[in-house]
């Protein structure tokens, strides 16, 4: 079953402030494009690398560059990592590789447009907010 390793992350990176909560293992950020979800994707791959408040935390940074097989199989062999997934709906398009995700111990941060095949709870589907450099989630209640 996913494992919400961490439900809070803070940091600074490339002079912008990232404050995102997480409410649960699994969750789906949706937005326009230039709202901030590719922006996210790299500053966490790059901030988790050499910020100490992310040093503990094995993140794991993904997008349409791989394959699906080879994603399912990252997905198999992680433990208690976060997977960031950046246009996962292009990334992951079967159920079955969806059907991986829950049965792992990892999270999730799943971005893309189509939050239908993941079977995310609407709690769980948010959307970036972006005010100035300030980045934060605003999920559906």
């Amino acid at each position: 079953m996913a494992y919400l390793i961490k439900d809070r992350i803070q940091f600074e990176w490339a002079k912008c402030n990232f404050d995102l909560t997480f409410p649960g293992p699994v969750v789906q950020l949706l937005g326009d494009s230039g709202t901030g979800k590719t922006l996210f994707w790299h500053s966490l791959s790059g901030a988790s690398k050499e910020l100490k408040s992310l040093s503990a935390l094995k993140v794991i940074p993904v997008n349409y560059n791989l394959d699906e097989d080879t994603v399912v199989r990252m997905i198999q062999n992680e433990h208690k990592s976060m997977l960031v997934i950046d246009n996962a709906d292009i990334v992951i398009t079967k159920t079955s590789s969806v059907d991986e995700i829950y049965k792992s111990d990892n999270q999730f941060i799943l971005m893309g447009r189509n939050p239908m095949l993941y079977r995310v709870p609407d709690n769980c589907i948010g959307f970036m907010e972006r005010e100035g450099r300030r980045f934060t989630i605003d999920y559906l209640e």
